[in-house]
């Protein structure tokens, strides 16, 4: 005898949620992964310079193409590649053309404003580091 589920699983469209952003650097949340939430923005244009104190940001590039600015230099990110930006790190996003980015995020800090709480990044001397998911799929 088979049992029928009582739940099933969410599915989200990145492509129909993407359609509800009008204004740039718009937040838009997808879901909500334990402590992580998963947000999707519309870049276009220039935000100003900011840092996070206290968490790191994962910034994966959907759709069109973005310069992801640093205390650590600059990496341009095209479709399926992504960066971290580390906590302290100041850093800006910008792209000439209307460009989908998913953004991973603690989910307690999600609803902070850009450069709320500045701090000087740590010396940690570094550079940002760009990986392409296709790149990283071949060595699996």
């Amino acid at each position: 005898m088979r049992v029928e589920p009582t739940q099933t699983l969410d599915k989200v469209s990145i492509i129909e949620q993407s359609g509800h952003l009008t204004e740039p650097f718009t937040m838009m949340d997808l879901v909500q992964i334990d402590d992580l939430t998963l947000s999707i923005f519309l870049c276009q244009g220039t935000l100003p310079f900011h840092r996070h104190v206290d968490q790191d940001e994962l910034f994966l590039v959907h759709s069109g193409t973005i310069s992801l600015e640093s205390d650590w230099g600059t990496a341009v990110l095209r479709p399926g590649e992504l960066s971290v930006v580390p906590k302290g790190v100041g850093h800006r996003s910008s792209s000439l053309l209307r460009s989908l980015v998913l953004l991973l995020q603690p989910r307690l800090m999600v609803n902070r404003r850009n450069g709320h709480r500045r701090l000087f990044a740590a010396k940690d001397s570094g550079r940002l580091e760009k990986l392409s998911l296709p790149a990283i799929g071949r060595q699996v």
